[in-house]
Formats: structure tokens, C-alpha cells, sequence
């Protein structure tokens, strides 16, 4: 979101008729010499946030040196007084946001004003997707009553004020979202596949086939349990391309491992062989059924068999 233009017709040293400021470029410098309307132009920005000044809260005087303080004192009290500018928004699409005075301060009472988005009413420039921080310095308008007070503010109520100012607000909104999506994920329980691959790779033997891999999906997972086991045990040269699943590579692992098993069996070897280990799975889970039968024949938790 950005300001195109603002327009000024009777506030402070503006007078009845209607004076404009492009906006149209990414920075835009307002030069002039004293008593030229530069801080009438700054405090108009801050009465089309906020329908105030800040300088009568922390201008160090009572609140009726302020009286009529914002119409500009040579106009009737009939003139109109306003503050307009177009906000372009991310969508392409233009609005009109327009401030209008009612009453002026008078004595210790605050003055009124009417805030309108397209010509609707609304209460405030938060309506119109702008970023308000607290008071007294609400407003992203950076004036030398407000330098000073910011400069003795609380560090809290500073760091709020200066992101209001270079914009930056959301940003911090955007780090909490993320931090709390981050926690809820945690607290989560683990997929059952990411779970038990991660539990792989602290094996001795089994680690080094799949710490390489740092998947986030069951999809990501299958594809790199599928590349292990055809590794460990290639499909045949007239295998069909479904023998790239998950589930055929699983079968021709485990009917290796259980012909081997078998082959074991019928020897007189205590074990066989320390080639290579296997890891197989289902598309859902992470089991290791083959693994439990060779638990049984040999002592430690690997799966040992020939080699291919």
C-alpha cells in the first residue's frame, strides 16, 4: 500500500483553495524556507491518521494555547477544512481516504472530525488497511516534538513508534504467525515414516544409505527408500516400470532377504557374510518384518545378509 497524492484545503497555513502533492515516485523530498508550510504539510498527515496533533499532548503548554489551532485563521469558521489523499492498494485498485474538521479544539475539549473511505464513514485509517501504533504517537509522521519524545520513551514504546514509521509492523506479525506455526507443527506427533527414517540413520550400518536425504514428504520419503533399495537390490532389466514403487521394491527386497534366510539355514555357516544392510518399508509405515525374523538367528540389531 501506498500514498499517490495528498490534497490540503484550509488546515494550518493551507488556505480555502485546494493544493495537491504528487506521490508518485519511491521517495519524494519536500524542500522550502521557513514559515512555508512544511510542518502544516507533515501535521496534515498526522490529522488524516489520527484527526489530531500531537503537538498539543507533547508541545509542553496547556490544551487551550491550542484553540483553532488547525483551521487556518484567516478563513470563516464556514470554510472547508479537509485532508484527502489516494492510497493505491496491492491489488491495483485506488481508494479515497479523506479526513474532514467539523469542530476545532476549543479550551481543554479535543476537536471532530469525520473519516471517510470512498465516501463511507469509517473509524479509522486501520479500516483502510493502515498501520497505527499507540499513542501519543500514533501516527508513522516523524515531527521534532515527536523526535524528542521518542527519544525518552520507553524502549518498548520507541521500537513500536519507528516500525510504525519505516513500515515494518507486519513483519513482526509475520515472525510471530510463522513462530506459532512452527510450535503447533512441533507439538504435532511425527509422521510414522519420518520418524522411523530418522531412527535409520543413527544405525551403523543403515545410516549411511539414507543421510544423504532430508525428505519432508511420505512422497520425498518413498522416492528415496525406493533409490536405497534398488541399490541394494537392482530390479531385473525386463522388470516393468512399477518395479520403481515403493511397494514392488519392498517385495523384491524382502523375498532376497528371505531366500537368503533360507540359504542360511541350510548351512553350516554361523552367519552369513557382512556385506551389505537392508532397509524396506510400506507405503504407510515404516516395518521392518524381514529384520525381526534375522533378530531371531543373530545376536546385534543389524540385518545382515550376502552380497548382491
Amino acid at each position: 500500500m501506498r500514498i499517490s497524492y495528498i490534497e490540503i484545503c484550509g488546515f494550518r497555513s493551507y488556505g480555502p483553495q485546494p493544493q495537491r502533492v504528487e506521490l508518485n515516485t519511491p521517495i519524494t523530498v519536500i524542500h522550502a524556507d521557513n514559515s512555508q508550510g512544511k510542518t502544516s504539510l507533515a501535521e496534515a498527515f498526522e490529522f488524516l491518521y489520527t484527526g489530531s496533533t500531537s503537538r498539543r499532548q507533547l508541545g509542553g503548554g496547556s490544551p487551550g494555547e491550542f484553540e483553532g489551532a488547525l483551521r487556518n485563521a484567516h478563513l470563516p469558521a464556514s470554510a472547508e477544512v479537509y485532508i484527502e489523499a489516494e492510497i493505491c492498494l496491492q491489488d491495483g485498485s485506488r481508494k479515497i481516504l479523506r479526513r474532514q474538521l467539523i469542530d476545532d479544539y476549543q479550551g481543554a475539549a479535543d476537536c471532530v472530525s469525520v473519516l471517510s473511505l470512498d465516501g463511507i464513514d469509517i473509524g479509522s485509517v486501520t479500516e483502510a488497511g493502515m498501520q497505527l501504533s499507540d499513542p501519543p504517537l500514533a501516527a508513522p509522521v516523524l515531527l521534532e516534538h515527536a523526535l524528542r519524545y521518542a527519544v525518552s520513551a520507553k524502549p518498548g514504546e520507541r521500537s513500536d513508534y519507528f516500525k510504525a514509521v519505516l513500515e515494518v509492523a507486519d513483519l513482526d506479525l509475520l515472525r510471530s504467525e510463522l513462530a506459532a506455526l512452527i510450535s503447533e507443527r512441533e507439538a504435532q506427533p511425527r509422521e510414522l515414516l519420518v520418524a522411523r527414517l530418522e531412527g535409520l540413520r543413527s544405525h551403523p550400518q543403515i545410516g549411511p544409505l539414507v543421510a544423504s536425504t532430508s525428505p519432508w514428504t511420505a512422497a520425498q520419503l518413498s522416492t528415496s527408500l525406493v533409490s536405497a533399495l534398488n541399490t541394494l537390490v537392482p530390479p531385473a532389466e525386463n522388470e516393468p516400470q512399477p518395479a520403481r514403487e515403493l511397494s514392488t521394491a519392498v517385495a523384491r527386497v524382502t523375498n532376497e532377504l528371505t531366500a537368503r534366510a533360507h540359504e542360511h539355514t541350510a548351512t553350516t555357516h554361523p552367519t552369513p557374510p557382512v556385506d551389505r544392510c537392508y532397509a524396506f518399508t510400506t507405503h504407510a509405515t515404516f516395518r521392518c518384518t524381514v529384520a525381526d525374523a534375522w533378530r531371531s538367528l543373530i545376536s546385534d540389531r543389524a540385518i545382515i545378509c550376502r552380497g548382491t
